[in-house]
């Protein structure tokens, strides 16, 4: 039942191919591993410092193989593609491994990859790091699916989407990344909630919060040096 589920996988995964070399692949260890993005990931993963007030951050890009784990410790390579990359080693991530080991038994295991904010480029830009599994002799991946991911940092700060329709209008009053930052920053938390019915609550509670704190702040400037006031009315 196992393998048929594992074959089934792989099926999926390639998408096409023919189901005896399928077979074949999976009466031996699997020897294909690739990047495990998905759902909003999809193909990258998009990481903003505008949201936390640190200066470094660890993202770890999930990997698996098709097929069955080893009974022991295996090695596999993951490179920066330099030509698709617009990063810059030692100033927007570190440097990567030598080699990353999957452990032995298991069929997903993560690459970290830590990243740095304190380039003011990314205050106005995204850089990307383009990820690539190089082939070794433990992992000969002769499949070509899924071997990059590309990894997105800045220091940018978007509006939320409801903001104009929810946020804004009924909690925390005219748009500035400044007081989006600091809501942030002041409530401890990474996004505001989804407007429902119980969050109501909480969200009116983070907008009284926000009034007292430009209150007793005052004054407090955005980034185009305008106060924020602290007169909005909040709609519950």
């Amino acid at each position: 039942m196992v393998k048929f589920f594992i074959i089934i996988g792989l099926l999926l995964f390639l998408g096409s191919g023919c189901t005896d070399q399928v077979e074949e692949r999976f009466n031996n260890t699997a020897t294909t591993i690739y990047f495990n993005l998905s759902g909003a990931q999809a193909d990258s993963i998009v990481y903003s410092f505008a949201k936390v007030v640190v200066n470094s951050h660890v993202i770890e890009v999930p990997v698996e193989i098709a097929g069955y784990p080893a009974d022991y410790d295996r090695h596999f390579r993951v490179a920066v593609d330099e030509t698709l990359s617009t990063a810059k080693v030692g100033l927007h991530y570190d440097a990567l491994e030598e080699s990353y080991v999957l452990p032995k038994g298991t069929f997903t295991t993560k690459v970290p990859v830590t990243v740095y904010s304190t380039d003011k480029l990314l205050d106005s830009v995204a850089v990307s790091i383009a990820l690539q599994i190089v082939a070794n002799d433990e992992f000969p991946n002769d499949f070509s699916k899924r071997q990059q991911a590309l990894i997105k940092v800045s220091n940018m700060l978007e509006k939320p989407g409801m903001w104009d329709l929810v946020y804004g209008k009924k909690y925390f009053g005219t748009w500035s990344k400044t007081k989006y930052k600091l809501i942030l920053q002041v409530c401890g938390v990474e996004e505001l909630p989804a407007y429902n019915g119980p969050n109501r609550y909480l969200l009116k509670g983070y907008g009284m919060k926000m009034q007292n704190y430009f209150k007793e702040n005052y004054p407090v400037y955005d980034e185009n040096g305008q106060v924020i006031e602290s007169d909005w009315a909040i709609i519950f």
